[in-house]
């Protein structure tokens, strides 16, 4: 590479690094947290050390550890509010798109390097969970260091691309169970070229890949107990998808633009029929389409069997492949004015759905209220003279972010836990509380008690959530 040519890299990537961070970084605290980005940030407290995370994932989370555990260390050197939280995945999301250049360069082109970036930096399902403080980012970005790392040692076969592809694949494991898929399909591209590369060293090409198996193996060994647990599981919240599933899919990562959607359709069924070019990585296209199949096909099957697994953003690890297979098809376009035109044409019609569509994905409300019902009780009542009964991931907007001295009770569910409240408000002789449900609401039974027992003097609907204000009822003559 020329002097010229390393100038024009280090501008590209600069210039794809400020893009992509516009993007993820503005309005990023619009949205309040919902209910799994607190499950992510109340078993990240820095207090409550990194082991914490651990013992999380080994008796409740879905999810493996590493995450909350980065996060853990995140929040220790940059506080706990809101905005140092999200900054985290934000930041694993820019990366994310940094990586895209360099893998489409790596099993392509550069060109096409350029097409998947910037398309990953514009795609509202990788903005969207860019500004999560949850796992897809992370696992968005290891997938495609793994799959980057993986292709160097294969075309190096040396120690250090080795650890490098050990080292983002047994993270990639450790942030998610959706990484195996990505692993899988790994298997089986390597299973093809073994098998179909007839002038390799086949024995020399086993010596190579087996001691990183095991590697990874033993870096695994302690969490493979939690994964058996885990696949004995019945029953979960997730539905059994539909049959025609990847269309709602497809649909969710381009922002629902049908427009786009088919575009892209188009674009790979030109990347699944063209033959490939001289410099190209061999076996690409079972590399891709196989970490697009396996995503969907594997935990659809099995979700008839044991525990659904399968929505669209544990399906953030087909991302990758999706978005190269489009650029590879762009690129198979002689015209650079087409090429152009085309990509442009796609770019400006994400941006429209950012933008303008259903209105401004920045400006609208899409998660639920938890802040907004914590600072409406702050700001009604700043003295702090009724007490309010709440959901108990609800103390992180009362304690951190706002700096809540006051004592918070339990949520209320049920007409026990009514009950147990108002004999609670009864001996304390208290003039009102204040009940805030959030996420889910009381059951009927529950309602009707205090509906009997108090007067309601205000109530506030929210986004997922609900703030009431009760009163003793005056007695009647």
């Amino acid at each position: 590479m020329s002097r010229k040519q390393k100038a024009y890299l280090i501008v590209f990537v600069l210039s794809l690094v400020i893009f992509a961070s516009c993007f993820r970084f503005y309005g990023l605290t619009f949205q309040s947290m919902w209910l799994d980005e607190l499950l992510s940030i109340n078993h990240s407290v820095p207090s409550g050390g990194i082991a914490e995370p651990i013992r999380y994932a080994i008796s409740k989370d879905e999810s493996p550890p590493l995450f909350n555990m980065l996060l853990w260390i995140w929040r220790l050197a940059f506080g706990t509010g809101e905005y140092p939280a999200r900054a985290l995945p934000a930041l694993f999301g820019i990366l994310g798109v940094l990586s895209m250049f360099f893998l489409g360069q790596e099993l392509f082109s550069a060109k096409v390097g350029i097409y998947a970036s910037l398309l990953t930096a514009v795609l509202p399902f990788h903005i969207y969970y860019s500004q999560e403080v949850r796992p897809y980012s992370l696992l968005f970005l290891l997938s495609v260091l793994s799959y980057y790392s993986l292709l160097k040692f294969k075309k190096r076969k040396n120690i250090k691309w080795g650890l490098l592809y050990v080292l983002p694949t047994s993270c990639m494991l450790y942030t998610h169970y959706f990484g195996f898929l990505v692993l899988f399909a790994q298997l089986v591209y390597l299973a093809v070229v073994f098998l179909y590369d007839r002038d390799g060293d086949k024995k020399s090409f086993l010596k190579s890949f087996i001691p990183l198996g095991v590697l990874m193996a033993l870096i695994y060994l302690p969490w493979i107990e939690r994964v058996r647990r885990l696949s004995k599981v019945k029953e979960f919240w997730v539905d059994i998808s539909p049959p025609d599933f990847f269309v709602s899919y497809f649909k969710s990562y381009f922002g629902g633009e049908l427009y786009v959607v088919f575009i892209c359709l188009v674009l790979m069924g030109v990347y699944a029929f063209y033959r490939s070019e001289k410099g190209e990585v061999a076996g690409h296209k079972v590399l891709l389409f196989s970490s697009v199949f396996l995503v969907f096909l594997v935990p659809y099957f099995r979700s008839f069997t044991h525990a659904p697994l399968l929505t669209p953003r544990n399906t953030i690890v087909a991302l990758p492949a999706i978005v190269l297979m489009v650029s590879k098809g762009l690129d198979r376009f002689r015209s650079e004015k087409f090429r152009s035109l085309l990509l442009g044409t796609i770019l400006l019609m994400l941006l429209v759905n950012i933008f303008l569509t259903n209105g401004n994905y920045y400006k609208m409300v899409t998660k639920e209220q938890w802040r907004e019902a914590a600072k409406y009780v702050l700001v009604k009542d700043p003295e702090g003279k009724y007490p309010v009964f709440v959901e108990g991931k609800m103390r992180y907007y009362f304690y951190d972010v706002f700096k809540s001295g006051r004592r918070l009770w339990p949520e209320i569910k049920t007409t026990y836990r009514a009950e147990r409240a108002s004999e609670f408000i009864s001996e304390k002789k208290f003039e009102g509380f204040w009940v805030i449900e959030a996420h889910r609401r009381m059951d009927k039974e529950a309602q009707q008690y205090l509906n009997d027992q108090y007067s309601l003097k205000v109530r506030k609907s929210l986004k997922g959530a609900r703030v009431t204000f009760y009163v003793p009822k005056e007695p009647q003559d």
